[in-house]
C-alpha cells in the first residue's frame, strides 16, 4: 500500500516531499486537503495535532514536518547513499543545510506569507447585528479566511456618509473591498469569497442541478426570508412602530413551513451536506424567530437550525445575534 500523503499543492514544504517522492521513484497516495478548513477538522487534528502539512501515513506511522518525512521515505524505500550519506561529516553537512532550510529560509518564508496574508485581507465593512453581515462572516469562518473587519457606527449615521456613499450607494453592509473590487450584499459577497479564497466544491457546487438547488435556497433567502426580517425589522429600528402585525407573524409561519419542506429527508436545505445556503439561512431564521417563535410545527427547521448551531462555523453569528435580539427587544418593550 502507498503512503499516504496528506498535501496541499501550494505548500512549499509538500513539494518538496512529492519531489523527493519523484527523485526515488515513489508512488504517494496524495489526498489533496480542502483549504476551506480540513486541516482544522478532528480527523485531521487526530493525526497531526500542530495541523500542518505535509504529513505522512505509512501503514499507520503518521509524521509531519517535510524535512523528517524526506530523510524517512529516504532511508526506508530509497538509496540512502544517493541523496543522503552514511559518511559523519558529510551527514553533519547535509543536515546544517536542512536545518538551514526549516529555520532560516522557510521560517522567513513563512513570516513573509503570513504578513502578506494580514496586509491583503479583504476589507469587510459590517456591522455585528446584521444578519448579512453574520453570514459573510461564517462564511469567512467556514472557509478559513481572515477579514479586515471594520464596524460601522450605524447609530452615527457612518453609512450615510459621502464616504461610504462613494463606495456603495445602496449604503447597505455588508460590503467587501478586496484590493480595490468593491462588491455588496452577502450573497454575491459570500459566493465571491468561496470561488476566490475556498473551495468551489465544498460549499458550492459545479454541477447544474446542484448549483441551481444552492441558487434557489440563496434566493429564497434574500427574496422571502431575509426581505420579511426586513419589512419587520426596519421600522422598529426607525422607532415607527413597536407591533409586529399579525400578517407579518402570518408570514414568518409560512416562511417556517416552506424551509421545513426544503428539509423534509434532507439534513440540510441542499441534500446531506452543508452548502452557502444553510450559512446564509442560518444568520436569518436566528433572528428572525425573535419575532415569532419557532415551534414544535417546524421539527425540520429546529433540527437544522441546532446542526447549524454546533458548527465552527456557526461562531461568529453568536455576538451579533445577541446584540439584534438586545437591540429589538428594548424597541420593542421600550
Amino acid at each position: 500500500m502507498a503512503p499516504k500523503l496528506y498535501s496541499i499543492d501550494a505548500s512549499p514544504p509538500c513539494r518538496a516531499t512529492l519531489m523527493l517522492a519523484k527523485a526515488i521513484g515513489l508512488t504517494l497516495d496524495v489526498h489533496n486537503l480542502d483549504q476551506g478548513g480540513e486541516h482544522l477538522k478532528p480527523e485531521y487534528l487526530k493525526i497531526n495535532p500542530e495541523h500542518t502539512v505535509p504529513t505522512l501515513d505509512d501503514g499507520g506511522f503518521v509524521i509531519w514536518d517535510s524535512h523528517a518525512i524526506n530523510l524517512y521515505l529516504l532511508e526506508k524505500y530509497g538509496n540512502i547513499d544517493g541523496l543522503y550519506s552514511r559518511d559523519l561529516k558529510t551527514k553533519a553537512l547535509i543536515n546544517q543545510r536542512l536545518h538551514f532550510d526549516s529555520g532560516v529560509a522557510f521560517s522567513l518564508l513563512l513570516r513573509i506569507a503570513y504578513i502578506r496574508i494580514e496586509i491583503m485581507a479583504p476589507k469587510l465593512y459590517s456591522i455585528d447585528a446584521s444578519p448579512p453581515c453574520r453570514a459573510t462572516l461564517m462564511l469567512a469562518k467556514a472557509i478559513g479566511l481572515t477579514l479586515d473587519v471594520y464596524n460601522l457606527d450605524l447609530m452615527g449615521g457612518e453609512h450615510l456618509k459621502p464616504e461610504y456613499l462613494k463606495i456603495n450607494p445602496q449604503h447597505t453592509v455588508p460590503t467587501l473591498d478586496d484590493d480595490g473590487f468593491i462588491i455588496w450584499d452577502s450573497h454575491a459577497i459570500n459566493l465571491y469569497l468561496l470561488e476566490k479564497y475556498g473551495n468551489i466544491d465544498a460549499l458550492y457546487s459545479r454541477d447544474f442541478k446542484t448549483k441551481a438547488l444552492i441558487n434557489q435556497r440563496l434566493h429564497f433567502d434574500s427574496g422571502v426570508a431575509f426581505s420579511l426580517l426586513l419589512r419587520i425589522a426596519k421600522p422598529i429600528r426607525l422607532k415607527q412602530t413597536k407591533i409586529i402585525p399579525d400578517n407579518l407573524k402570518g408570514e414568518i409561519r409560512d416562511t417556517y413551513g416552506f424551509l421545513n419542506s426544503f428539509l423534509e429527508g434532507n439534513k440540510w436545505t441542499c441534500g446531506d451536506r452543508v452548502t452557502i445556503a444553510d450559512i446564509q439561512l442560518a444568520a436569518t431564521i436566528s433572528c428572525i424567530q425573535l419575532f415569532e417563535p419557532l415551534t414544535d410545527s417546524y421539527p425540520n427547521v429546529q433540527r437544522w437550525l441546532s446542526n447549524c448551531e454546533q458548527q465552527p462555523w456557526y461562531q461568529p453569528n453568536l455576538k451579533g445575534l445577541n446584540d439584534f435580539n438586545n437591540l429589538f427587544t428594548s424597541l420593542i418593550n421600550a
